[in-house]
């Protein structure tokens, strides 16, 4: 509480005006409380989701699973999301062929506030990336094409603004050594969480750039991205295809 004091996020109890209801994920202290206090201004407010339309949501969290391909893992923030649907994801997209509720159980349909894992997508979006169902399988692919040039458009700008400041900082500072990442993950949760602890370890000495960050297996893409930018292989949890090792053994490409 005094950590977040020092960024102004005040609770309640410190004649502050955020309400703090302390938790356990592992003992389930606090959860209703934490349960009273969502339920009561909700219903103060009179707020709901519309059930009925078109669904909507987010998802939470994606994954590559070795049977299944593709999980990704959708909140439901209004209308009804139903099995068969196609659905945009982000840059992906697809029809649910199966959809699990948090138990594992199949269900045929989830309705506002419901969290499901979704099947049938065309890859692993990102956490956060906004889904809404769409009338067919052209549609879909038309708007994942276009938000995926738009992000590319976007990734490249970034890149070229990232050298014109690595120039800017190596003219007022000196040489300083870099030490690039290429990090894949089996979950977007992790790939995130990597990216961010690693970029932290940047110092005065040292420069940390994380190059490229995905979810999947190491293929010879990642390989032969990290010999052109003489940088390190992180996996987690996942492992490098025979090409993708092949190249690895024979380069001496530094994989861990």
């Amino acid at each position: 509480m005094q950590e977040l004091s020092t960024i102004d996020v005040v609770p309640e109890e410190w004649v502050g005006a955020v309400q703090f209801i302390q938790v356990s994920a592992k003992t389930g202290e606090g959860m209703d409380a934490l349960n009273e206090a969502l339920s009561l201004p909700s219903a103060i407010l009179d707020l709901a989701a519309p059930v009925e339309g078109i669904a909507s949501g987010f998802a939470i969290e994606a994954r590559l699973d070795k049977g299944r391909g593709p999980v990704a893992t959708v909140i439901v923030q209004k209308g009804t999301l139903e099995k068969g649907q196609i659905v945009l994801c982000g840059s992906e997209y697809g029809r649910i062929r199966n959809m699990l509720d948090e138990s594992g159980k199949v269900v045929k349909v989830a309705g506002p506030s419901v969290p499901v894992e979704i099947i049938g997508l065309s890859g692993a979006p990102t956490a956060g990336e906004h889904f809404i169902v769409v009338a067919n399988e052209k549609v879909a692919r038309e708007l994942a094409e276009h938000r995926l040039e738009k992000f590319k458009s976007n990734k490249l700008a970034a890149q070229q603004a990232t050298k014109l400041e690595e120039v800017y900082s190596r003219m007022a500072t000196g040489d300083i050594a870099n030490l690039n990442l290429v990090i894949k993950a089996d979950v977007h949760g992790s790939l995130e969480a990597l990216k961010e602890s690693h970029i932290k370890l940047s110092n005065d000495e040292v420069k940390v750039k994380v190059v490229y960050g995905g979810v999947g297996g190491i293929n010879e893409g990642d390989a032969n991205l990290a010999l052109a930018s003489d940088a390190i292989v992180i996996g987690v949890n996942v492992r490098a295809d025979a090409t993708a090792r092949k190249l690895i053994t024979d380069k001496g490409i530094d994989l861990h």
